[in-house]
């Protein structure tokens, strides 16, 4: 009954995944469905990972002889970085604040990353460990760093005097299939819900050429084969920035569970076939 109720109360999140669930039919109708092997840890419908699954017919097992092989482990560390290295993301092992700049630094060639004890001005403070959405600004020069903790630049993406611009960007593989607008409020620079989500964006109408070569050798630098970056774009030097990195992301986020959060993972699960599926 309470699920019921919910479908009543969310009809838009109702049909959104009533459509994923549909999508895997005619691969079951004709007996085509692919198999994906995930390990160490399962994965549920709110993951970008399994509404691929779903747009792809693909069906999880424990059989050796899979189609393929997935890495999904929604935490920082690997929790064992050389076991799952020849499966899909296996060799993204750290998605640490700290191994994000030395990532971005690489493919980039400038730096999102301070010396707390030698900035001065303002600067950001966030959880060197991943998803903790804990940053806050803090005036530098500091005496002594926080443990666990890194300092960054305070990116100046603001386009209102009230509002700041955020990309929620997809990789996958070479691709980037899609882009995640999000306009959100000042003070919530470091809350982890999305606010404001206005559109999805064609990558070409976001970034230079130059720019998504970048964003890819930075998911190279990552091991990550696939998920999403997080990237500002400085309003006084027009540089974009890479803040965070995620290997397991829940995506689209429920704002866009409608026609172009499907458009965006059909447009991804379309460049995943091509890259990472067998014939």
């Amino acid at each position: 009954m309470r699920n019921v109720y919910r479908v009543l109360r969310e009809p838009q999140r109702a049909m959104f995944y009533a459509y994923l669930y549909l999508k895997v039919i005619p691969a079951m109708t004709v007996g085509s469905m692919r198999k994906a092997r995930i390990e160490p840890t399962h994965h549920d419908r709110t993951y970008l990972s399994w509404k691929l699954f779903q747009m792809m017919g693909i069906v999880v097992t424990k059989d050796q002889d899979a189609d393929i092989s997935y890495y999904h482990e929604d935490s920082t560390n690997a929790s064992d970085p050389k076991r799952f290295r020849k499966f899909i993301n296996g060799k993204c092992t750290d998605i640490s604040k700290s191994k994000v700049h030395d990532a971005f630094q690489n493919a980039f060639g400038y730096s999102i990353a301070v010396d707390p004890l030698v900035h001065s001005g303002v600067m950001v403070s966030k959880s060197n460990s991943n998803a903790q959405h804990d940053g806050f600004i803090v005036q530098g020069p500091i005496e002594k760093p926080e443990a666990n903790r890194v300092y960054e630049r305070l990116i100046d993406n603001l386009i209102t005097d009230s509002e700041i611009l955020e990309y929620r960007v997809c990789v996958i593989g070479q691709d980037i299939p899609y882009v995640i607008i999000n306009r959100r409020d000042r003070d919530k620079r470091f809350d982890a819900a999305y606010q404001h989500t206005r559109s999805i964006v064609a990558n070409d109408n976001v970034f230079s050429d130059a720019e998504r070569r970048m964003i890819i050798a930075c998911a190279h630098e990552l091991g990550l084969d696939i998920g999403e970056f997080d990237v500002l774009r400085d309003k006084q030097s027009e540089q974009i920035f890479i803040v965070d990195a995620n290997k397991t992301p829940k995506s689209p986020p429920s704002q866009l569970f409608n026609r172009k959060g499907l458009d965006c993972l059909a447009k991804a699960a379309a460049s995943f076939e091509k890259q990472f599926l067998r014939a």
